[in-house]
Parts: structure tokens; C-alpha cells; sequence
């Protein structure tokens, strides 16, 4: 079972699986924590720090599927569930007669300065988030002087690949396989995946933010 976790400032998180409880689903849910809400509906989640939006969470893929559209339910005040249904060929391994829908959960729930959104499955080894770009600049990931041996910590408009490769030391000046899939942003939250997996982040492309990970 392979576990994801998406923290922010607040932080966020994302689950698969099913549960036994199922309330009826609502148009619309929100939290709150100290001076941040989160809210969440069909599209997507959108979080906000004294009123202004800081994050917004447009679409999530698993093995670059989309979910088009989310049910989201209030199990308890401070809880709120997303599911949808993805259809079986989103699992890459599973058999030829497997033609059951594959179901996504996502939980989300406060915690000491903002939220944690969770979510884990077996089969969704490629995970994409997109974010609309809301502005911000974004600080983190790597130690190397790179690309162009930049001299500002500012990603915002980069593109950037994260993954241990320690040969690279032999080939490029000022390295070192110092990455982690942590990032900042100048609007105040910080995002983190607790995984190894090869990554990929891109800021302010085209008004997208997209973080893609290959959990393998």
C-alpha cells in the first residue's frame, strides 16, 4: 500500500479505498483553521488565508486520468470526503477480465495551522496535480546552481526534475544531490510528498503549477 501525503501551510493530504459510512453528498463543504478555510465542491479544492485564495487544486490524475468530476459528502464536522470513479483500465496490471471501476477517496480534515488531505492506493502509481497559478513565486526542491547556473533561488517559471542521480556530481559544477520534493511559496504555504519517487514540478507554465510524481 503506498501512501501520499501533500502538505501545506496548511497542510494537505489525499484516500483510496472504501468507506463504510456514506452520507449524502453536498454541493459544497468547507473547514476552517485559525485564519484559513478550505473549500471543496465537484471541481476541485480551492484554499484560502484571510479571504485570499492561495491555493487552487483544479485537477488530480492518477496513471494520467483525470477525475472530471468529484461527490463530495460532510461525514462529521470536521471531515470532509470526496470520491470518484475512475474506469478499470486506469490500473495498468490488472487482468483482462477485471472490468470493475476503480474507486477514489479523498479525506480531508484540519490540523494544527491548516488541513491535511490524505489519500493512498495500489494501483495509481503515476499521480498528477494541477494547480492554477495564482500569482506567487515558489522557493525549494534542489541545492544545485541550475538550470543556467542560476543565481536566484526563485522557480517560478521553471521546470524542474527531482531525482538522485549522484554521477551528475562528476559533470556539473556546484552540485549537490541535495533534492527534496519541498517547495515554498511566497503566498505563505509550503508543499511536501513524503516519497523517493521521481518527480517532476512545474511552476507558472502556460498558468498551470503541476506536480507529477512516479510512485513506481
Amino acid at each position: 500500500m503506498r501512501v501520499m501525503y501533500l502538505v501545506y501551510i496548511v497542510w494537505l493530504a489525499v484516500c483510496i479505498s472504501g468507506c463504510g459510512h456514506e452520507p449524502e453528498p453536498v454541493a459544497e463543504a468547507g473547514l476552517k483553521s485559525g485564519d484559513t478555510e478550505l473549500t471543496a465542491d465537484s471541481s476541485g479544492i480551492v484554499v484560502r488565508k484571510n479571504g485570499k485564495p492561495v491555493i487552487k487544486l483544479k485537477a488530480l490524475a492518477f496513471n494520467y486520468k483525470t477525475v472530471r468530476s468529484w461527490e463530495v459528502t460532510r461525514p462529521g464536522d470536521n471531515e470532509i470526503v470526496m470520491r470518484a470513479t475512475l474506469p478499470a483500465a486506469v490500473d495498468y496490471y490488472r487482468s483482462t477480465d477485471d472490468t470493475a471501476a476503480r474507486k477514489v477517496e479523498v479525506m480531508i480534515r484540519p490540523g494544527p495551522g491548516g488541513f491535511r488531505v490524505y489519500s493512498s492506493n495500489a494501483w495509481g502509481r503515476q499521480v498528477t496535480l494541477q494547480f492554477e497559478y495564482l500569482g506567487d513565486h515558489f522557493f525549494g526542491l534542489l541545492e544545485p546552481l541550475k538550470p543556467d547556473n542560476k543565481r536566484s533561488p526563485d522557480l517560478t517559471g521553471d521546470v524542474i526534475d527531482v531525482d538522485v542521480v549522484g554521477e551528475a556530481s562528476n559533470h556539473q559544477e556546484n552540485y549537490a544531490s541535495a533534492y527534496s520534493t519541498f517547495y515554498m511559496s511566497s503566498y505563505g504555504y509550503g508543499s511536501f510528498f513524503d516519497t523517493f519517487a521521481r518527480s517532476r514540478f512545474e511552476f507558472a507554465i502556460n498558468g498551470v503549477n503541476r506536480i507529477h510524481l512516479n510512485t513506481g
